[in-house]
């Protein structure tokens, strides 16, 4: 029986382990986004829930997709699949016979750093200058060294040069660094998902993504035959992270700016991504298929209906 990890807490797990930052507290229940792996079996398979409080806790199963273990890249067959390789991913792998893990390439891909060296983003750990260019009005979003879900971000819309905004630089510096970018709004964004396996890197398919107006994720929305022509830097970002040394799922966004520009690596997600859970289940169902995250309620929208994921 295949056996998926849904340990959406893992950019925490990374982030105490290579940011040097304290761990998070436990959490008294499992991750809301941990039930999303319900719709992705029809067969039975194993849903384990990770949570820093209880490790890792009972199986569940749901209503949609075997698609999920039967992956484009062959290379890649597994009957253990974790949502992000962490070190508790590792620690399971051994149980269910599992190949040995990228911890350490994940480690490396995941943290906004390896984005940055991509593209030749701006990377800094400067705290004054930083605080400078912020309170000389720059529009900045700043994005700490990892964080899921749209976690991590802070903008400058204006002047600042309050004691939140000077706290929040210096733990982040402090914790490995921020990546720094003008303050651009998107038109549309999108994310390109792929296999990365010994041989070469598949791709699956792409998926539209939306975002609050702090950079938070909203939703992700897969339909049968959908594309984006984004730019070329996408697959070549793609074949750096293998290169890297990274094996297993990747999801890479890229956002479309006015005027026709592109932020063409926006993230690396070197991890399963709510787009990735869309797509298998848009093409398991031959539907449009979004998945939404309203203040923490998570729900998912079909032409056959919509029906609520567990959330808060």
């Amino acid at each position: 029986m295949p056996t998926f990890l849904a340990n959406v807490d893992f950019d925490d797990r990374l982030a105490g382990r290579t940011g040097g930052s304290r761990m998070p507290p436990p959490r008294r229940n499992p991750p809301p986004e941990s039930h999303l792996f319900r719709l992705l079996t029809s067969d039975p398979v194993r849903v384990l829930v990770a949570s820093l409080a209880r490790g890792v806790s009972a199986a569940a199963e749901g209503p949609l997709a075997k698609a999920a273990f039967e992956p484009a890249n062959p290379h890649r067959e597994t009957e253990f699949e974790p949502w992000g390789w962490c070190s508790l991913a590792d620690r399971l792998a051994g149980r269910f016979g599992a190949a040995a893990s990228v911890v350490a390439a994940a480690e490396r891909v995941n943290h906004r750093r390896f984005a940055a060296e991509l593209t030749g983003g701006e990377w800094t750990r400067d705290v004054d200058a930083v605080l400078r260019r912020a309170a000389a009005g720059e529009r900045l979003m700043m994005k700490s060294a990892h964080g899921g879900f749209g976690r991590g971000l802070r903008r400058v819309l204006g002047p600042e040069t309050d004691a939140n905004l000077s706290g929040w630089v210096r733990r982040r510096c402090r914790r490995g660094g921020l990546l720094i970018e003008p303050l651009v709004p998107a038109e549309s964004e999108y994310a390109t998902h792929f296999d990365v396996g010994e041989s070469g890197v598949a791709r699956l398919g792409q998926t539209e993504l939306t975002a609050t107006e702090h950079g938070q994720f909203e939703s992700s929305v897969a339909e049968p035959g959908f594309t984006a022509d984004v730019p070329d830097m996408v697959a070549a970002a793609a074949e750096a992270v293998r290169e890297a040394g990274y094996r297993g799922p990747l999801s890479i966004d890229s956002a479309r700016l006015p005027g026709g520009g592109w932020r063409a690596v926006q993230d690396v997600n070197a991890r399963w991504t709510v787009g990735r859970v869309a797509l298998l289940a848009s093409r398991r169902l031959g539907c449009r298929v979004e998945v939404r995250n309203d203040a923490g309620r998570w729900s998912v929208r079909t032409p056959e209906g919509d029906f609520p994921v567990a959330g808060r």
